[in-house]
């Protein structure tokens, strides 16, 4: 796939195995443009610099499948520590801003991994992703 110049994982392309449908020998990939949450989050802007907020954001991303508009089986979803990392970041890039000599303080994952109430959804959390057009799927719950 680098000899097509095309980059796995990147730009919001998720790679698929060739088992899927069409591919590009070899190796047999397929890309298909999907919508990455973890990029729409950027969107919020200064809401995440709000610690109660950012705990909010933090849960409701741990143990939740989140689809973007109605595109059954696009889902997407996290570990607790990519929640974590994901917040943390947000958080460091808002603070960091256009200012590439930032020397302030940095947060980790582990400043959110497991703070309490993973796979809880507020009502605030809920409103402002379905305003990034994401919805909480919680059919897989169906299948257990």
């Amino acid at each position: 796939m680098e000899a097509l110049g095309i980059e796995p994982r990147s730009a919001g392309y998720r790679v698929r195995s060739c088992a899927d449908v069409e591919t590009i020998p070899p190796p047999c990939y397929k890309i298909t443009r999907m919508r990455n949450l973890e990029r729409d989050l950027a969107q919020l802007g200064d809401k995440v610099l709000d610690d109660d907020y950012a705990l909010e954001l933090y849960s409701a991303l741990c143990n939740t499948e989140w689809r973007y508009g109605d595109r059954p089986g696009e889902n997407w979803g996290c570990s607790w520590r990519m929640a974590g990392g994901i917040v943390a970041d947000l958080r460091n890039d808002q603070r960091r801003g256009d200012n590439e000599e930032y020397d302030g303080a940095y947060e980790h994952y582990l400043d959110w991994y497991c703070s309490g109430r993973e796979g809880k959804v507020s009502d605030r959390i809920a409103a402002d992703l379905r305003g990034l057009g994401w919805v909480e799927d919680r059919s897989w719950l169906e299948q257990v």
